[in-house]
Parts: structure tokens; C-alpha cells; sequence
């Protein structure tokens, strides 16, 4: 199975009960699946910082990325 992306075969999977009764699930990368993982997360990374320069502000002028900047939040 896969979530965004992630194989859950990198992971080990505990379940734990609180306190109140209540069951949480929690992830831990498996030492064999490291190097997997991280060669993922680089290439997503990659991919959305690809994608960030078509964000839109490749077309704006000088004068317009400087109004920009001076908006006050």
C-alpha cells in the first residue's frame, strides 16, 4: 500500500493503547529502508521545487515583485 507516495512496507507499524482507551498507530522507518526513503523525499523535493518557479512569479516586473514585497500582512 502506498500514502502520498510512501510504501508502507518502509515502515513498522505499533499500535498503542492511552490512557483513555484510545488506539494510535505510529510509523518508524525501518533501518533497511533508509536509503529508499531518502532518495524519495530528494526527488519530491526536487519535483516541488521545479514546480515553485511556474508559481507565477517568473512573469512579474521588478516593479511588481517590489509591491509585492512591501505588503503589509
Amino acid at each position: 500500500m502506498t500514502v502520498g507516495g510512501f510504501q508502507s512496507s518502509w515502515f513498522n507499524i505499533k499500535e498503542f493503547t492511552t490512557e483513555n482507551g484510545t488506539k494510535l498507530q505510529m510509523a518508524t522507518l525501518k533501518d533497511e529502508c533508509k536509503d529508499e526513503f531518502a532518495q524519495f523525499t530528494e526527488n519530491k523535493l526536487e519535483q516541488m521545487t521545479e514546480r515553485e518557479s511556474s508559481v507565477g512569479l517568473d512573469g512579474l516586473s521588478k516593479e511588481q515583485l517590489k509591491a509585492l514585497g512591501e505588503i503589509q500582512y
